[in-house]
């Protein structure tokens, strides 16, 4: 389990480093700053932000693929993180019906079905794009994770990802916002502090769960 403690450690070094870059300096709130003195440092803080998230769940979702399939051709463990893939990519073994032919062992059909597994898991972790509820879902769901649904956790979870996409999404097509009011009123220094912060325990207890599911 020492991937799920490094991924861990480099998720929380990570929020605490671009925090002291980009948002430290603004907090507490001076009254005398406006948005125009803060509001691109907190695009920055949210985007990167949401990245860290973004890259810790695909990383803690790829370890446990690896763990169930090395814990299967190890010592034929059935764990739940592999009947999870299985089920959700709908692996069925195949029998011959013309008695003249012969037909595959089971274990050599498991395997050619992991490896087809993996490789379908791996591309949609690849193509994964969000730190939403649903993104979660997408990810966490095939090994075997239920992701919480604690309000105060989705509601941070839904800031940080409408946050991140309309500040990336102006930032990359326009170079500006497109939306006049929304540059007026960014969100504030504090706010993106509190919703950061409210993230990082929906990420622990995504570790923790991974690690219940880890075969040693």
């Amino acid at each position: 389990m020492a991937v799920l403690d490094k991924l861990e450690a480099e998720l929380e070094e990570q929020i605490k480093l671009i925090s002291e870059e980009f948002i430290s300096r603004y907090l507490p709130a001076n009254p005398e700053e406006g948005p125009d003195v803060y509001h691109q440092h907190v695009k920055a803080f949210c985007i990167l932000a949401h990245a860290a998230f973004e890259e810790f769940v695909e990383q803690v979702s790829l370890a446990l693929m690896m763990n169930a399939v090395d814990a299967w051709y190890k010592n034929r463990s059935l764990n739940l993180h592999l009947v999870s893939l299985l089920l959700f990519y709908k692996a069925s073994l195949q029998t011959v019906d013309n008695e003249d032919d012969d037909q595959k062992r089971n274990f050599d059909q498991m395997r050619v079905l992991i490896d087809d597994i993996k490789r379908a898991h791996s591309k949609a972790v690849t193509d994964n794009h969000g730190f939403s509820l649903k993104y979660l879902r997408s990810i966490l769901t095939p090994v075997g994770i239920d992701v919480s649904n604690d309000p105060s956790l989705s509601n941070s979870l839904r800031t940080l990802a409408d946050a991140r996409g309309s500040y990336a999404h102006t930032a990359a097509e326009f170079g500006m916002f497109v939306d006049r009011k929304k540059a007026r009123h960014p969100m504030t220094p504090e706010k993106a502090r509190d919703v950061v912060k409210d993230c990082l325990p929906l990420s622990k207890k995504i570790a923790e769960d991974a690690r219940k599911l880890f075969v040693t």
